[in-house]
C-alpha cells in the first residue's frame, strides 16, 4: 500500500518543488536588486522628462498666453499635477468649442433677420412699384376712355 500512494503523487510533487528556472539563491538575490536598481532609475528618468515635457508645456502656454497655465506654472512649480492640467486644457477646449458653436449659432440668426428684413423691403419696394403701375394703367385708361375710376380702399 505505501508503494502504490508513493507512485501516483510523485510527478506532482516533482513539478511543484522545482521552480521552472533554477538559479541558485544567491544570484536570484542579485538579480532582483539589479532590476530594483534599474527601475528606480527609471522612475528617476521618467520623472526628469515629465518635468521637461512640462516645462515645456508651460513656455508654450505662457508664449500663447494661456494665462490658467501661466497660474498653474508659477503656483505649481514643484508638484505638478498633471491630470488637474488636462482637465483644465479639456475644459478650456471644451469653452472654446462651445463659444465657436455659439457665435455661429448667432451668426446664423443675424443672416435670417438680415434675410427676412431685405425680404420685407424688397416686398414693401414690390408692392410700391405695383401701386404705381396699377394707378398709372388707371389713369391711362381714364384718359383714353374719359371716364373716372372711383378709388375703393379695402383696408377698414
Amino acid at each position: 500500500p505505501a508503494h502504490s500512494t508513493f507512485s501516483k503523487p510523485h510527478k506532482q510533487s516533482f513539478s511543484e518543488t522545482t521552480p521552472p528556472t533554477s538559479f541558485p539563491p544567491l544570484a536570484l538575490a542579485g538579480e532582483k536588486a539589479e532590476l530594483n536598481r534599474l527601475r528606480f532609475e527609471n522612475q528617476q528618468k521618467l520623472k526628469k522628462l515629465e518635468m521637461l515635457q512640462y516645462e515645456a508645456l508651460v513656455k508654450y502656454n505662457i508664449k500663447c498666453g494661456n494665462e490658467n497655465v501661466r497660474v498653474l506654472c508659477e503656483t505649481k512649480v514643484q508638484t505638478v499635477d498633471f491630470d488637474e492640467l488636462q482637465r483644465r486644457n479639456e475644459e478650456v477646449s471644451r469653452k472654446a468649442e462651445q463659444r465657436k458653436e455659439q457665435i455661429v449659432r448667432l451668426e446664423c440668426e443675424m443672416m435670417s433677420l438680415e434675410y427676412m428684413k431685405e425680404r420685407e423691403r424688397k416686398y414693401e419696394f414690390n408692392t410700391e412699384k405695383v401701386k404705381e403701375e396699377l394707378e398709372g394703367i388707371d389713369k391711362a385708361l381714364e384718359e383714353s376712355l374719359n371716364i373716372k375710376f372711383i378709388k375703393t380702399t379695402t383696408d377698414n
